[in-house]
């Protein structure tokens, strides 16, 4: 746990959620059954109002972390996040991105300065 707040204790617990499950889970919630998922089904099934945004939301982020230039202002301009990260966090990262998106990122010097191959 920890908290991103210098002013406030603001703790933060990590989880992680198989939203995919959860939302077939939902889906099939009948009435007599699981309130948890009678919320969620309602909630974010039927009566949300971002839901048909979804998709152009996915692709606008799927070319902004295809643009170097936006990754390098993300990444490195803004605080140099990579610097902080493991030789293990960073390969993940370079593979996502691919080899040549996350150089260009990086820049040669600066990547080899980060112990990735």
């Amino acid at each position: 746990m920890r908290s991103y707040s210098t002013e406030y204790d603001d703790p933060v617990v990590v989880m992680r959620v198989n939203v995919y499950d959860l939302v077939e889970r939902a889906a099939r919630a009948q009435e007599d059954q699981d309130d948890g998922a009678l919320f969620v089904r309602s909630r974010c099934l039927e009566d949300n109002p971002y839901r048909g945004q979804v998709n152009d939301w996915a692709a606008e982020a799927a070319k902004t972390f295809a643009d170097p230039a936006a990754l390098h202002s993300l990444f490195v301009d803004q605080g140099n996040l990579l610097r902080s990260c493991s030789a293990e966090e960073l390969a993940a990262i370079c593979r996502q991105w691919g080899h040549e998106v996350f150089d260009q990122v990086c820049g040669v010097e600066q990547m080899a300065d980060l112990a990735v191959a």
